[in-house]
């Protein structure tokens, strides 16, 4: 999320290239533990149906991502400019990634297993 607001900030292409790094950054570690999580989640006979719904789910947000934010930006332009429409849909996005994972941390981990009487934890 702060490499897309520094993106969104970035006063030259230099600086933009910058903040572009801890957004692939990001983006790459989160999405091989989206993966290693989602290959966790189920046994042998349901993972593939699983991991298939996973990606497809990514593939979706990474169609519909920049169709919204575009439509955003175009609702945006008008009236604030379209430079300043996209730095505020960049910013908001960011917060929003933020605010989102946040709560899911949270329910994740109020809804952890802490391994007590667990047969896993018993084997290891």
């Amino acid at each position: 999320a702060g490499g897309l607001a520094g993106l969104a900030l970035a006063p030259s292409v230099p600086v933009a290239l910058a903040a572009g790094v801890p957004v692939g950054a990001g983006f790459s570690v989160s999405l091989t533990l989206y993966r290693s999580a989602i290959t966790g989640l189920a046994g042998d006979g349901t993972r593939g149906g699983l991991v298939s719904l996973g990606e497809s789910i990514g593939r979706l947000g990474s169609t519909g991502a920049p169709v919204a934010m575009g439509a955003a930006v175009g609702f945006l332009a008008d009236a604030v400019g379209y430079a300043a429409a996209v730095r505020t849909v960049s910013i908001a996005v960011a917060v929003a990634v933020v605010a989102g994972g946040g709560v899911l941390l949270l329910l994740g981990d109020m809804g952890a297993d802490t391994g007590a009487g667990s047969p896993a934890a018993a084997d290891d």
